[in-house]
């Protein structure tokens, strides 16, 4: 597991010039998740090889994953579990020069069973991050979401970070959406105080090694039901459309924004429109198995409220970061299955 991780780490810190942390203190909220614990490698590989001195605090509600347990033997990197939704001491977080901000949940299904618990940790929880950040003037990364954009019309696509979101607050998503939106505006008032440095992201469909076999975004139900049965049987046409983002890509873009970004909103997404039935058609050809789609559209079995097409415009980031190519949806839906084997054999 922690090979992947390294491959995936080498690639960022050769991509992003990680030297203004040196000497520096890091808060990582979120740190078991899929984006915070690939920042959490990205940090560790850039102390050994760059020599930063860095302190790393890294939090999460649960006790660490298995592929993120070695990175705390590292010196001066600890591990704190705690539940960021209730009451908490600052003091367990260090005295963060810069602070990223991803435990905010990124599976529509969590969101959607916990909407109190996602309100708190996309609004009074930023709050008190923002706050403990302040007290060095320091710089915070928010994780947010594309979803903020809700279902603009099709003659607006893709849309960049100017255009204002199509949200209804009574949504079914709206405690995640509206919250979201709440996050970044706090954000906004905190950088126009002079108190921090805040940029946002607005994360789109990253996907890629990192999840646990229960992780029920689409990508990652679709991968176990393959290896489960030898077959993938669709429960609709899969007609949605996302810009997928593998998490190498993904990665590196959060990172350059934590700590280069000119601009205080981005977008992070991939380049590459591609349909839910082309994760499955890539899946099948990955693993020679059939996929089995039905012969009409039910949309019953959507995700509640999910946007029928999430297209938004990344060239902002990719010009800034001159980036090349992004890993392509095939390239990272192999190792997603190699992933998915992977944790399967070791239980």
């Amino acid at each position: 597991m922690n090979s992947i991780y390294g491959k995936i780490a080498d690639h960022v810190v050769a991509t992003v010039d990680f030297s203004p942390l040196r000497g520096k203190a890091v808060s990582l909220t979120g740190v078991n998740g899929l984006l915070g614990s690939h920042l959490l490698h990205a940090l560790s590989v850039a102390n050994r090889k760059l020599d930063l001195s860095l302190q790393v605090v890294g939090t999460s509600r649960s006790g660490p994953a298995p592929w993120i347990k070695d990175v705390f033997a590292q010196e001066k990197f600890r591990y704190v579990q705690l539940d960021l939704r209730g009451p908490f001491a600052s003091s367990r977080l260090g005295k963060p020069d810069y602070l990223i901000h991803a435990a905010t949940y990124g599976q529509p299904k969590k969101f959607l069973e916990d909407p109190l618990g996602t309100m708190t940790l996309n609004s009074q929880v930023t709050a008190q991050l923002l706050d403990l950040v302040s007290e060095k003037n320091g710089r915070f990364l928010f994780a947010s979401s594309s979803e903020i954009y809700g279902n603009p019309p099709r003659e607006l696509m893709p849309v960049g970070e100017s255009y204002h979101g199509n949200t209804s607050p009574l949504d079914h998503r709206s405690p995640y959406t509206s919250s979201k939106r709440f996050g970044e505006t706090l954000c906004k008032i905190y950088q126009d105080l002079g108190r921090v440095h805040a940029r946002i992201a607005r994360v789109s469909s990253v996907y890629g090694p990192g999840v646990n076999l229960t992780d029920d975004r689409v990508l990652n139900v679709f991968i176990r039901r393959a290896l489960d049965t030898g077959a993938l049987t669709m429960l609709d046409r899969g007609l949605q459309k996302r810009h997928w983002l593998y998490i190498s890509d993904a990665t590196a873009m959060l990172a350059y924004i934590l700590m280069h970004a000119k601009e205080m909103v981005y977008n992070v997404s991939g380049s590459d429109l591609r349909s839910i039935a082309d994760l499955a058609s890539y899946i099948g050809e990955e693993l020679d198995i059939p996929v089995v789609t039905p012969s009409v559209e039910d949309t019953a079995n959507h995700t509640e409220g999910a946007p029928d097409m999430i297209n938004i415009d990344n060239s902002r980031i990719l010009h800034e970061m001159q980036m090349g190519n992004l890993v392509p949806l095939r390239q990272g839906v192999a190792d997603c299955i190699a992933w998915n084997r992977t944790l399967l054999k070791t239980g």
